[in-house]
């Protein structure tokens, strides 16, 4: 169990660098909060990011996209 915990863990990490790369070369530098908020993504929900950044024109809604997606 241990070894498949660290392998969610390795892509959960992977997913999330390169979702990261890819708005910050659209983007460019993102803010804490946005940062913040992509790094409380799940595995799932930054597969889902993944796919619809694709379509995002602004920072915009890249915020609205995570504000719909925020747990609680």
């Amino acid at each position: 169990q241990g070894i498949e915990q660290g392998i969610e863990l390795g892509r959960l990490a992977g997913e999330r660098t390169i979702v990261m790369r890819q708005l910050q070369h659209r983007f460019g530098p993102l803010s804490v909060d946005i940062t913040e908020r992509i790094d409380s993504l799940t595995l799932g929900e930054l597969e889902l990011l993944s796919e619809a950044l694709l379509q995002f024109e602004s920072p915009a809604e890249l915020s609205d996209w995570l504000q719909q997606h925020r747990k609680g």
